[in-house]
């Protein structure tokens, strides 16, 4: 206040010191305004023009084209058309450039110089076509550069003025190409599923022809490596479909598929005809493996009857010690015939001893089963545990005889008898049985009594003519009763076992060093199980559309990870020099930044406007795998009708609406990306229209905020003296350091989102030093990273401006650079 107050003194001094000066040198005055009448009517044109050159006044370039997005099914094309128009001094040209670049492959389609003129208006026009297979995004750019050449009477700092448009082209598969998809799949599974079935059956192939290469000498006809061979082939084809499903290229994909099954048709007959060739090998081994399985069992009988028979002992040894060498013979990997002969040998001297010693065999078998029924029956007339067994009548007609099992069953019984005897132990004590030979004997006398007695039962029950009656007959012999004592006070029950397990019979297993063991052949039969289906790890997954752009093509970002990770950025410029200039002139502050971000693969996306939405799918740059950058302004508004809108030019707004549009623009830039958030760099006041948006809006929609001389704490000064002559009132006033509106700017919170605010310095400002524009204590801002460019002011020419030149201050990209890769 205090200040508002001096300053309002000392204009008021200055103006009646003004007063003054004209009366007392009213002669003079009049003479050196006829002189300038004169000079301006001399070189008025020319004063026009500098004056018009001054205030920035120079060229307008405006590019418009009739569609920017594009949906074309493939082989499908459609034409677009450009128009360019300019805006100069009437004594000035525009010389420009075009270029229509195909951004996808990073190649130039045409290029041109051409003079352009107010009165002429430029029309380009191109056809594109969808050649690509599948479906994806392929990016063009229509760019235009454009300057005044400067002359007598064109005043201009031959400055170019650039304009881009990007055409986004999304391809689609055509009918023909649907149609082919949808037949394929089925088709592609079907041969999986063939490729699986060979798989196993390969599989299978390999684990026999394992098994047969251990022992067989094979034939030239049941070589693997030809069968796996073929199909290693066949699983590389269908790998190869894999990159052709991907591309979407249908038609080969058709036809390369027709051969594999003619191929696959061929190797299934290939198959088989080694199949064929394998059971040819398989059945005999296996007949071979039997027989030996049969002569093992055979010996194994006569092994134990050998035990039991010595007479029979030194041929059964003979012929299982033939059987062991025979048997090593036969494990050496020899032919199927030489096996075949080795076994025919076993089999024959098996057959003979089996045959010599058939009958002795059997009335041992019978023998020692009668002995064990015998054994059996008399602990169940001892003790109540009994038993079932074979009856004698079952015994006279038995046709198996298996010593195996006889014996194994003796040493069962012998295991139970010595169970119920530990058992009765305590019983056997609390007897107290008398001490003496003649009890024992008595004892004895009893069982052997009892075994007799079942004995009889047996022979009493014994049909006649039945095939073992004769041999039974002999087996079991009648013995007269013994004469015995009874003991009424003592429980016989736990001695008689006791006398009962003296008396049980041999194990059959007793070892004979003389006779050797059959060794055990260690062969298994082979057979041929039905074979499974073997996994493939081949998937034909729907197609993910392919995005390209400067000559690299890769997966369109499908994933919100993707999609997030590539950056949209907004260059918003500062406040307009002159009122009275195009709004036009503001979008190329940022052409060298945007220009050198191209270059590090940022995607030009040109300039959008509030009212972008209407004239655009949602979300068409989406899916798009590069950083974009956009220019914008907040100089322009909507005017909406019914049926149209009109974009309306205006400049005289407070920095709080221009926020309100910047809402907009973000909000157009996330319609259009699909982004959750966006980088804003902005210069000048366009930093304090940004954060004005983050005080109000919050920062839920900012990435990161680069700001490059921005007045943070206001303009002050001269610059803020002379601001609302040549710039619009309502943003001098909010710029003004001792204004309402940078106090309450200056209040907010600290930021939660990264700031990097690049201030300019090295130009005397005011008696103090800054960027000819804004000083340097005004430019910096707490709780942000700051970054000091030094430099300097000559004439006309401001730091404040010269710091989006960075030819002149590369240090200003590379902090640009530096901030977005973090």
């Amino acid at each position: 206040m205090i200040k508002n107050k001096k300053r309002k003194k000392n204009k008021k001094k200055q103006y009646k010191g003004f007063i003054d000066f004209i009366k007392q040198n009213k002669v003079l005055i009049i003479i050196i305004a006829i002189l300038l009448l004169i000079i301006l009517f001399s070189f008025g044109t020319k004063i026009f023009l500098l004056t018009n050159f001054l205030l920035g006044n120079d060229i307008i370039v405006k590019l418009n084209a009739d569609k920017e997005f594009l949906f074309l099914e493939r082989n499908q094309e459609e034409t677009i058309v450009f128009e360019a128009s300019v805006t100069t001094n009437p004594f000035c040209k525009a010389v420009c450039s075009s270029t229509f670049k195909d951004i996808s492959k990073n190649t130039i389609i045409e290029q041109d110089k051409f003079t352009l003129k107010p009165s002429i208006n430029l029309q380009k026009k191109y056809t594109l076509k969808a050649t690509s297979l599948g479906y994806g995004i392929e990016l063009y750019s229509f760019s235009m550069d454009c300057s005044s050449p400067r002359t007598f009477l064109c005043h201009t700092d031959e400055e170019l003025t650039k304009r881009n448009i990007l055409i986004t082209v999304e391809y689609h598969l055509n009918y023909e190409d649907k149609q082919l998809k949808s037949e394929l799949e089925p088709d592609l599974e079907t041969l999986k599923t063939k490729l699986s079935e060979l798989g196993g059956k390969k599989q299978l192939f390999e684990n026999i022809i394992y098994q047969l290469n251990e022992s067989i000498i094979l034939n030239e006809n049941l070589n693997i490596n030809n069968i796996q061979n073929r199909f290693n082939e066949h699983i590389k084809e269908i790998k190869t479909f894999q990159d052709i499903w991907e591309k979407q290229d249908y038609a080969l994909l058709a036809l390369e598929l027709e051969n594999l099954n003619k191929e696959i048709s061929e190797t299934e007959k290939q198959f088989e005809g080694f199949n064929k060739s394998i059971l040819a090998v398989i059945y005999p081994y296996s007949v071979i493996v039997e027989e030996i399985g049969k002569a093992e069992d055979q010996l194994r009988q006569l092994y134990l009857f050998a035990l039991i028979n010595q007479e029979k002992a030194p041929e059964i040894n003979r012929t299982i010690k033939e059987f062991n060498s025979a048997l090593t013979l036969f494990k050496q990997k020899s032919s199927l015939e030489q096996k075949k002969k080795i076994v025919g040998g076993i089999m024959d001297e098996t057959k003979d001893i089996t045959s010599s010693t058939n009958k002795e065999f059997k009335k041992e078998v019978l023998k020692q089963e009668l002995q064990l029924d015998i054994e059996y029956d008399t602990l169940c007339k001892i003790s109540g545990s009994c038993t079932p067994r074979p009856s004698i009548e079952e015994r006279s007609k038995q046709k198996i005889f298996e010593l195996n099992t006889t014996c194994r069953n003796i040493d069962k019984f012998r295991d139970n008898l010595l169970l119920l005897n530990s058992s009765m132990k305590n019983a056997y004590v609390k007897e107290k049985y008398l001490d003496n030979e003649d009890f024992i004997q008595n004892i004895s006398a009893k069982v052997k009594n009892i075994r007799q007695n079942v004995t009889e039962e047996y022979l009493n029950s014994l049909p006649s003519n039945e095939e073992n009656t004769e041999i039974i007959q002999k087996l079991l012999v009648r013995n007269d009763l013994s004469e015995t004592k009874e003991y009424p006070e003592y429980d016989l029950i736990p001695i008689m076992i006791s006398e009962l397990i003296k008396q049980m019979p041999l194990s059959c297993y007793s070892a004979n060093p003389k006779i050797d063991l059959v060794k055990s052949p260690g062969i298994t039969k082979i057979t041929i199980n039905k074979s499974a289906q073997i996994p493939l790890e081949i998937e034909f997954k729907e197609p993910l559309p392919q995005c390209c752009a400067f000559g690299k093509c890769e997966v369109c970002c499908v994933s919100e990870e993707c999609r997030e990770k590539n950056d949209v950025v907004i260059f918003l410029h500062g406040h307009s020099l002159n009122k009275d200039t195009s709004a036009e002139y503001s979008l190329d502050a940022f052409n060298k930044i945007q220009e050198k971000l191209e270059e590090a693969n940022y995607l030009n996306g040109g300039a959008i406007s509030t009212y972008t939405e209407r004239d655009s799918p949602r979300d068409i740059w989406n899916k798009l795998p590069v950083p974009l950058t956009i220019k914008a302004s907040y100089y322009f508004d909507i005017f909406r009708e019914p049926e149209n809108y009109i974009v309306v030019q205006t400049k005289s707004e407070n920095i709080n609406t221009y926020a309100l549009r910047l809402k907009e623009l973000i909000e157009t830039v996330q319609y259009k990306t699909g982004k959750q958030k966006v980088i804003i760099i902005a210069h000048s006041m366009g930093g304090l229209v940004a954060r004005r948006y983050i005080q109000i809006f919050g920062e839920d929609k900012i990435e990161k905020l680069i700001l490059i001389g921005t007045p943070n704490k206001g303009i002050a000064g001269n610059t803020a003296d002379y601001c609302p002559w040549i710039g619009e009132q309502l943003e001098c006033r909010d710029m003004n350091s001792d204004s309402l509106f940078i106090n309450k700017m200056n209040q907010q919170k600290n930021f939660e989102i990264p700031v990097y605010n690049l201030v300019g310095t090295g130009c005397k400002m005011d008696s103090d030093k800054g960027d000819g524009i804004v000083l340097e204590k005004n430019a910096m801002m707490d709780n942000a990273k700051n970054f000091i460019i030094n430099g300097t002011c000559k004439g006309l020419e401001k730091l404040h401006t010269k710091l989006l030149d960075i030819d002149t201050y590369p240090e200003v990209y590379f902090v640009i650079q530096e901030a977005l890769k973090e």
